[in-house]
């Protein structure tokens, strides 16, 4: 593992100011920041993610409205031209490959266009903690050179969470497997209709029951790892790390506060539904109620929306993440001390009289 990172300044720390870095933070004071720091950059914010996202949103909503239209075509010809329907069936299932094709392409450039525009942000916004400015162009370039980094340790998680997932599930489902069995023999055994009853309800109570707990492990490896690696990013960007690197940073980083870690992934995930997905939710019944006929409608336009809330959500959740990552350090590292003591040093050696 590298030693500590200690980012260069270039002008006096705002000390007092409401961005500074200055201390630990309570979760309130980190989302409080968060907003401040993203109204403060919001024109570099914006545009360095509406130079990646508006592109992509719009191919995206051409594709899906072709294929629902196709879809709708579909189930108006089985049901009004039963005849044709096979030949259209046909037709469609044709279509559907090369649509196939083209959403998996479209799937792939939203990852990397997503983790470009997360990368331009946390680069606009640790320049913008540490008194900097930044162009586009230069956050640009940051990205690309982070880009492979970046999505090498995305996958790393994807796939240790993924293993994870697969395992607890396997071992829930043969639990249930198993009290399937015992419960079962047990209802077999028995010649009483209404003992038979009572325990075939148990019976569907404790699956009901099992059910709800298999979902809540299946998504407890995702928040957890999700909370010991809230920090990688930023790592990965700021300190230069490779991904393993990365993810080993951030964990250090976490230790004794996953909790806290996972609480504010927990919250930033909330904001984001807020934001996205009820939005886009109600626009989907409005537009369905509306015009039940016009699927493709629907969905280019909810489309399109997803992708303009994101210009907004992905610049703030990245702000959230750095401002989550440094409040770590200073809280593991005393990094805000050494923040003061650099500048202080700065200013000594500017004011110092020529030799």
């Amino acid at each position: 593992m590298s030693a500590p990172f200690t980012a260069p300044v270039s002008a006096p720390i705002p000390t007092g100011g409401p961005i500074a870095i200055t201390g630990p933070l309570s979760i309130a004071d980190l989302l409080d920041r968060a907003f401040r720091a993203l109204r403060a950059r919001f024109g570099i914010l914006i545009l360095s993610a509406a130079v990646v996202l508006i592109p992509l949103g719009l191919v995206t909503a051409l594709l899906s409205g072709r294929f629902m239209t196709g879809y709708f075509d579909l189930i108006q010809f089985t049901f009004m031209n039963p005849d044709t329907a096979q030949l259209e069936a046909e037709q469609f299932l044709g279509n559907v490959l090369g649509y196939f094709g083209a959403i998996m392409l479209i799937a792939i450039l939203s990852i990397f266009g997503s983790t470009l525009v997360s990368l331009m942000s946390m680069h606009h916004i640790q320049r913008f903690l540490h008194g900097q400015s930044s162009t586009l162009g230069e956050g640009w370039r940051v990205a690309i050179r982070r880009l492979l980094p970046m999505i090498g340790m995305q996958i790393l998680q994807f796939m240790i969470i993924g293993l994870i997932t697969i395992v607890v599930a396997l071992a829930m489902g043969i639990v249930l497997f198993l009290a399937a069995l015992v419960l079962g023999g047990a209802m077999a055994a028995i010649n009483n209709e209404t003992a038979g009853v009572i325990l075939g309800i148990g019976l569907v109570i404790i699956f009901l029951i099992g059910y709800l707990i298999l979902i809540v492990l299946m998504l407890a490896p995702t928040v957890l790892f999700m909370g010991r690696w809230i920090a990688a990013g930023p790592s990965l960007l700021i300190e230069k790390l490779g991904p393993v690197a990365s993810l080993q940073r951030s964990w250090a980083l976490t230790k004794g506060r996953m909790w806290r870690a996972v609480l504010y992934v927990v919250l930033l995930t909330l904001f984001s539904f807020i934001v996205i997905g009820l939005p886009i939710s109600m626009i989907q019944w409005i537009t369905m109620i509306a015009a039940p006929s016009h699927l493709a409608t629907i969905a280019i336009v909810s489309t399109i929306v997803s992708y303009v809330l994101n210009l907004f959500y992905q610049p703030f959740y990245a702000t959230g993440i750095v401002l989550f990552y440094y409040d770590l350090r200073v809280r593991a590292e005393a990094y805000d001390m050494e923040l003061r003591v650099s500048a202080l040093e700065a200013e000594l050696a500017l004011n110092a009289p020529p030799a």
